[in-house]
């Protein structure tokens, strides 16, 4: 789930908790988001994506 996502992680060399930690999104609520057992918010998502300094759209990068 989330691959683009996983993806840009992958390519930063962050784990899930170092979003966590640059997002300030709880470990345990990102790990829930990524595995489908929640939905990303708007404003998660947003924060995501500033974190990650991506210039990939959210439609894209939170593709399932």
């Amino acid at each position: 789930m989330y691959r683009n996502l996983k993806a840009e992680l992958a390519r930063k060399g962050w784990d899930v908790k170092v979003l966590a930690a640059e997002t300030g999104i709880s470990y345990t609520t990102l790990l829930n988001k990524m595995q489908g057992k929640s939905e990303f918010k708007f404003d998660e998502c947003i924060a995501v994506k500033a974190a990650l300094n991506t210039s990939l759209p959210l439609e894209h990068l939170f593709m399932h």
